[in-house]
């Protein structure tokens, strides 16, 4: 039996509170002893799961009891994205569907008539699963796998006061490396030996992406346990060598806190998380990062380096917990993606924020909503913003000026910076 599935029953099992983390280094042993053993069936043997709870985790049965009836024209939309090499699909009301083709929407095809409200809203009725309509219900949105090829496409369903809408962002075909990304200076990151490093990114910026490239050199790079957490496997892990427990939150519809805590008591060396969480799990990430002194790399959906600080000074107030925050974290990068000056394509522009010892200090006792002394803490040489990479970006012709001065955050400067004698040196 393959020791990775074993991993993957193991935590299962653990997160749907049918064993007890107490009694995994028993389990294990067991299964060491028997390696043609599947960690279902002898978790059977022992009492401890019933037959039904067997089955489920040896996964022959849909991990959806209600297999929803798959709309062709959906179907049809996503064949048709994926052969002109889009990364979204869209499906919104009085359009016709629309596709990002190299960062730019677009229609998907002359062909292609407009949808309706009413379409759209017997389009999540077919494909939505009830449970998750109640999500939709509750907060306005859901996430979840769509389609049955490995890796599949991620829907996201919302709503706003009249009407539905559904984004699918398509499987990557082949997996991504930094060097093609133009980001091999971030691989600094997969260097770092322990503690909590935050990969930070808006809604479509790329910050998955990046992520799965971090976890590629990681995984060549260094040695030890390692496990990945995902919303859902988006990227294809085409590469020989050590194995990697991969589990994904779409498949286990559990506490994100149980789920969590059942990866940490894998005893990895390496915990990689690329899923939305809240500020309790936050909290929770940081602690048991503290605790196990392991490498934890792991994404926010936030725009910035001091939106990420703001959250994760909220997660963890003044005293011992923050106490707790400043020696753990150890970077944060964040990116936004720039129009290339071709118009195919995107760019990425990064600011990197490293907890140097004067940073710390300052981190311990700042305010969420004041955090310049972080930043400016020594000079400010340890956080590089993300006005810099815009203009380095800019200075090597690779984006327009318009693109770069409206994402840039000190636009006075960026103003002195141009109408320099020498531009190039300012700054």
């Amino acid at each position: 039996m393959d020791p990775l599935e074993n991993e993957r029953i193991l935590a299962v099992a653990v997160v749907r509170r049918w064993l007890e983390e107490a009694r995994l280094p028993a389990i294990r042993a067991a299964l060491s002893a028997l390696p043609e053993a599947n960690a279902a069936d002898l978790l059977c043997e022992q009492g401890i799961i019933d037959s039904n709870q067997r089955i489920a985790l040896q996964g022959k049965e849909t991990t959806r009891r209600e297999e929803t009836r798959r709309q062709p024209f959906v179907d049809q939309c996503l064949t048709e994205a994926a052969a002109q090499g889009a990364s979204d699909l869209h499906l919104v009301p009085f359009h016709s569907p629309l596709c990002r083709c190299l960062g730019l929407l677009r229609g998907l095809g002359a062909s292609w008539g407009i949808l309706s409200p009413q379409q759209t809203e017997e389009l999540v009725e077919q494909i939505l699963p009830s449970r998750d309509r109640e999500t939709l219900k509750r907060q306005g949105w859901a996430s979840l796998p769509y389609g049955r090829e490995q890796p599949r496409a991620r829907l996201t369903v919302g709503r706003d006061a009249t009407s539905y809408f559904l984004s699918f962002r398509l499987p990557f075909p082949d997996p991504i490396e930094l060097r093609a990304l133009g980001m091999e200076d971030a691989g600094e990151l997969a260097a770092i030996p322990s503690g909590l490093v935050v990969v930070a990114g808006g809604v479509g910026q790329g910050k998955t992406t990046l992520f799965s490239a971090l976890a590629r050199r990681i995984h060549r790079t260094r040695t030890g346990r390692l496990v990945l957490l995902e919303q859902l496997p988006e990227h294809p892990w085409k590469e020989e060598g050590r194995p990697i427990v991969r589990i994904a939150f779409s498949d286990l519809r559990a506490d994100r806190n149980k789920v969590l805590r059942a990866a940490f008591a894998l005893d990895p060396d390496i915990l990689l998380l690329d899923a939305s969480v809240g500020r309790g799990t936050l909290r929770l990430l940081v602690e048991e990062t503290a605790r196990t002194g392991v490498l934890v790399m792991a994404t926010l959906g936030l725009r910035s380096v001091t939106e990420a600080l703001r959250e994760l000074c909220a997660a963890m107030p003044h005293g011992g917990s923050r106490s707790l925050l400043v020696r753990t974290l150890r970077a944060i990068l964040s990116l936004e993606l720039v129009p290339l000056a071709t118009g195919k394509g995107r760019v990425a522009a990064c600011e990197l924020f490293r907890n140097v010892p004067a940073a710390g200090v300052a981190l311990l006792k700042a305010d969420p909503s004041r955090l310049e002394n972080v930043l400016d803490a020594a000079g400010g040489s340890h956080f590089q913003p993300i006005d810099d990479s815009l203009w380095r970006l800019f200075q090597q012709g690779l984006i327009r000026m318009e693109g770069a001065y409206t994402r840039c955050r000190n636009r006075s400067r960026w103003a002195e910076r141009m109408h320099a004698p020498n531009p190039s040196r300012v700054w």
